[in-house]
Formats: structure tokens, sequence, C-alpha cells
């Protein structure tokens, strides 16, 4: 069974008395109601707003330290690619300069062998040996062409073509063959 209900129809301020004393509380509270509402639009849309804008903020923020590492990562990197073509560069050079007094050397060494070719050259060489060594000594030939003293008391002089030519290298200022001033 359903039980059938009557509604009522809301009351005529005109006829009824207490409405009519209620409207004023009615419309105030209505009133109310909407500011309320209104205010609590106002706060979600502000603090929407704030809320872009800290996220922007961060992302900016983010943004900018991510430049600024890879900045930094950036002059890391530089400054070991220039340390390493630094080195690179050295490396050439010193392999220059080594190639350069090989051919110094070599050319001293061709350049002491050819005088000691000539007439007399070994004569007299061996007559310095002697004299260095303060008399007698026995004077061999080296395996290179020059000559070694041997005095009596056990002194070695060395006047190899290798020895002679690397003392006439050494003598020589080969820094201002490769230096720039």
């Amino acid at each position: 069974m359903t039980a059938v209900t009557r509604s009522r129809p809301a009351p005529d301020p005109a006829l009824d008395p207490a409405a009519s004393a209620l409207e004023p509380l009615v419309g105030a509270l209505l009133r109310r109601a909407t500011h309320e509402a209104a205010e609590l639009v106002w706060t979600a849309e502000h603090e929407g707003t704030t809320s872009v804008a800290e996220v922007r903020r961060r992302i900016d923020a983010t943004v900018l330290a991510a430049a600024e590492q890879g900045r930094a990562e950036g002059a890391d990197l530089v400054a070991a690619d220039l340390a390493a073509a630094r080195r690179r560069g050295r490396t050439t050079l010193l392999q220059a300069q080594a190639a350069l007094h090989a051919q110094v050397r070599e050319a001293a060494g061709q350049a002491v062998r050819d005088l000691l070719d000539r007439p007399g050259n070994r004569d007299r060489l061996e007559a310095v040996l002697r004299d260095a060594l303060g008399g007698p000594a026995q004077v061999r030939v080296t395996a290179d062409g020059g000559l070694q003293a041997v005095a009596a008391d056990g002194r070695v002089l060395d006047a190899s073509v290798d020895v002679l030519a690397r003392r006439a290298v050494d003598g020589l200022d080969l820094e201002a063959l490769w230096t720039t001033s």
C-alpha cells in the first residue's frame, strides 16, 4: 500500500503573517550566502592563480638551474678538451724537437766522421787524447770510427764519433730553433 501525501502549497506572504515576518531574514540569509559563495569563488580563483604563479616560478627556477648547470658542465668539457689539446700539442712539439735533435746529432756525427777521414786529423786527435791523459796511452779505433785512449793507470778518454757528436750538439743552442720570442 502506498501512502499518498499531499504537498502543501507555499504559504502566500500576503495571507501568512509569519511568512511576511521572516521575509527580511530570508533575504538577509540569501544575501549572506551569496556573499560567502562569492568570497569562496574569489579565494579559490586567487589560490589557483597563486598556485599557477608558484608553479611557473618553480619551472623558471628549474630551467635557470638547468641552464647554469649546462653552462658549468660545458665549461668543464671545454676546459678538459683544451687541456687535452694542449697535451697533444705539447707531445707533438716534443716529438718534433726530438726528431730535429736526432737529425742534428746525425749530421754532427757525419761531420765528425768526415773530419776524421781528412788527412792528419785522426793523428791530431790521437795526440790530443795522449796529451790530456798526460803521457803514454793505448789508443784504439771505436766501432763508429772515432778513437778511445786508455792511460796506464786505467783512465779512459772516449772520443768516439757518438761522443764527439753529442758534445758538439749539446754545445749548440737548439732551443732557439723552436722558440719564438
